[in-house]
């Protein structure tokens, strides 16, 4: 749908800015690639609770910030592209996340092999890895 001011944000929050995030009770789409997020950054964030899209790419978090990241009940779209922190131990957080429709999950440590078998577990959802969208 359009984006009203207050539901789209760009950011570089850096290390302390990203914990007035979750105040932003109507947004819902946040672009926070290479914003230098790290799981310092992360810990104890909560996703705001309308956010469907976030994208994480080229930061340097780890599958330990995954439960925050995750929490928000409709996101649809994470990106987490070359953040090699997200690995295949993060998939066991990744797979509960049933409203998943897009995971983009191109150079990170997760392997071809496992993403392919979240597919299958998570039919609903588009899994990309390797410069293909399974």
């Amino acid at each position: 749908g359009a984006a009203f001011p207050g539901q789209h944000l760009v950011t570089a929050a850096g290390r302390n800015g990203f914990a007035a995030l979750s105040s932003l009770p109507a947004l819902e789409e946040l672009d926070a690639s290479q914003a230098q997020v790290g799981d310092d950054s992360l810990r104890g964030w909560r996703s705001p609770p309308k956010l469907r899209k976030l994208v994480l790419a080229k930061n340097a978090f780890t599958n330990v910030s995954l439960p925050g990241i995750l929490s928000s009940p409709d996101l649809e779209e994470l990106n987490f592209q070359k953040v090699p922190g997200i690995s295949d131990q993060g998939l066991n957080y990744l797979v509960k996340k049933l409203s998943l429709r897009m995971l983009q999950l191109d150079q990170t440590g997760v392997t071809l092999q496992n993403a392919q078998k979240l597919k299958q577990m998570m039919s609903e959802t588009r899994v990309g890895i390797a410069g293909t969208i399974y």
